[in-house]
């Protein structure tokens, strides 16, 4: 094997038997150290112990030994949403794809389903539909499933005004009685 110990994968990445690296060609795979069933370099790895040998491509005999690997396959699972349905944000708070919020941390965005670009966290938000994943810190992979998100940019636009330029207003007389009956005399005490 190139790397001893525990040979890790992302089930994202469809690994199968054939994905593990030796330093030699044509390894065959079994379930038992001794016996078993073979299996095909082409069946998907699950995570567990299974026993590799190498086979002589002219005779077809195998090594003798059996070499026990441990393969552990990692799916973070499917992110959800704190709040389902669609995401509504104010263009005028300038939204960043880290502006959604998750109920878990180390999400990744894509423009598709599947495949598609990668993209950064702090770019701005616009409407569309978007693609989240979760990424595993510790191991690198993220979820086989991306969640898809719909994002709905919200800008009313800016107020005009029903008759362009300054606005004109009279103050009519009654408001002007009214403001000077709040007015009350002065009383500089009695007159002799």
């Amino acid at each position: 094997m190139v790397t001893a110990g525990t040979q890790n994968f992302c089930l994202a990445n469809a690994p199968t038997f054939a994905s593990v690296q030796f330093n030699q060609a044509n390894i065959v795979w079994y379930t038992a150290l001794t016996g078993g069933t073979l299996i095909p370099s082409t069946t998907a790895l699950t995570s567990g112990t299974y026993y590799a040998a190498i086979q002589d491509a002219t005779t077809g005999c195998e090594s003798v030994e059996r070499l026990s690997v441990t393969i552990n396959v990692t799916d973070p699972g499917t992110p959800t949403l704190l709040t389902a349905g669609t995401q509504n944000f104010c263009l005028a708070n300038a939204p960043t794809f880290a502006s959604v919020q998750f109920n878990q941390a180390n999400i990744v965005w894509y423009t598709a389903l599947t495949g598609g670009t990668l993209i950064p966290s702090t770019t701005a938000l616009t409407s569309g539909t978007y693609y989240a994943a979760l990424k595993d810190e510790a191991s690198g992979c993220e979820s086989v499933e991306r969640l898809s998100v719909t994002i709905n940019v919200t800008d009313p636009g800016t107020p005009t005004l029903v008759t362009a330029g300054t606005q004109n207003f009279c103050l009519q007389m009654h408001q002007l009685l009214q403001a000077f009956s709040l007015i009350r005399p002065i009383s500089f005490g009695t007159l002799l």
